[in-house]
């Protein structure tokens, strides 16, 4: 039996009939941000073309490379006061019984649920 070009799809990506209303607004929704993005960087460098030289390219990617790492250096210096810890012993612990060795097989790892405390 012929399964329909729908079905093979749904199958194929995995998505269950009552999602795929839903997967077919996210692809509809990242395709037009995807040509938004297109079409204004097309933009961008057609006027920053126009306006400077080719020669021009180097220094503005040096530029923006500079400001982008100071701008996280900024960022990582106003996130300084929210303490960043090590993890408790005992999540640690936990972590590691979360992936434990599978006994029949030589060295493939099981994934199991954590307990719940």
């Amino acid at each position: 039996m012929m399964m329909s070009l729908q079905s093979r799809l749904l199958t194929f990506f995995d998505v269950r009939r009552h999602e795929s209303r839903l997967v077919l607004l996210v692809l509809l929704y990242t395709i037009l941000l995807y040509a938004g993005n297109l079409l204004t960087y097309t933009g961008a460098y057609s006027l920053f073309l126009t306006t400077y030289d080719v020669t021009a390219l180097p220094a503005v990617y040096i530029g923006v490379s500079i400001v982008a790492s100071l701008l996280a250096l900024l960022y990582l210096q106003l996130g300084v006061s929210e303490k960043i810890t090590m993890p408790s012993r005992e999540l640690r612990a936990k972590w590691r019984q979360t992936i434990f060795l599978n006994q029949e097989g030589a060295g493939s790892a099981v994934l199991r649920p954590p307990s719940v405390v």
